[in-house]
């Protein structure tokens, strides 16, 4: 029996929950307006940047991450279905825009305290 592929698009649907909304949005204004803290990145994220995307930094990727939400442009929820991943989040949130004249796609994940919220990016490629 052929083996089945699973369909990618019945995870990832767009980002409407205010509230997740609201902190991602938080957490990225923060980030940039260099309050420190609230904007992560991870190691291979920042390396990629550094090789690929060498007129931006990590605060303006982050800047136009905010700008991208101030101006309603779609994030993607993705249901995390990823070993060593799923346990530690449920879902991730996808930006994609254009960088330079390149299609950049970032990958995040929202991490909630009791009075406020980060975000890490984990993932920068090239859509």
């Amino acid at each position: 029996m052929p083996m089945q592929l699973l369909d990618w698009r019945c995870y990832l649907s767009r980002l409407t929950d205010p509230r997740i909304l609201q902190l991602i949005s938080e957490a990225l204004r923060n980030g940039a307006e260099e309050v420190g803290g609230y904007v992560q990145w991870k190691k291979l994220p920042g390396e990629w940047l550094r090789k690929n995307l060498e007129n931006q930094t990590q605060l303006s990727i982050v800047q136009r991450m905010f700008q991208h939400i101030q101006d309603g442009n779609e994030i993607d929820q993705v249901v995390e279905r990823r070993e060593g991943h799923r346990d530690e989040n449920r879902f991730h949130f996808d930006f994609r825009f254009r960088v330079d004249g390149l299609d950049v796609y970032v990958e995040t994940v929202l991490k909630e305290s009791r009075n406020e919220a980060t975000v890490a990016i984990v993932n920068v490629h090239l859509k």
